[in-house]
């Protein structure tokens, strides 16, 4: 029996391609104005509708907010042209 890994797009019948390795999620604060988690992942967009979704989070944090240098470590990040994807708490309490 084979075992479907990738992911799929509802809309278009599809699996997701790979669109970019090596993103990070700033997951903010219930305030979204401060980071909490910051994490490895992977972009993936339909090759239809051009929808994206980020899957294959690392096992852990790469660091958060209990680091002392968790904000030089975000400027070094974004200094850096590395793709971030900020994930807010109060977008979802609004949805």
């Amino acid at each position: 029996m084979s075992k479907l890994s990738k992911p799929i797009c509802v809309k278009c019948e599809v699996e997701f391609r790979p669109a970019k390795n090596g993103v990070y999620v700033q997951e903010m604060c219930h305030n979204d104005k401060e980071t909490y988690k910051v994490w490895s992942a992977d972009k993936w967009k339909c090759p239809i509708c051009g929808v994206e979704i980020v899957v294959g989070f690392a096992t852990n944090p790469n660091f958060g907010n209990w680091n002392e240098d968790c904000k030089e470590r975000m400027e070094k990040l974004i200094a850096s042209g590395a793709v971030i994807i900020r994930n807010y708490e109060q977008k979802r309490k609004e949805a």
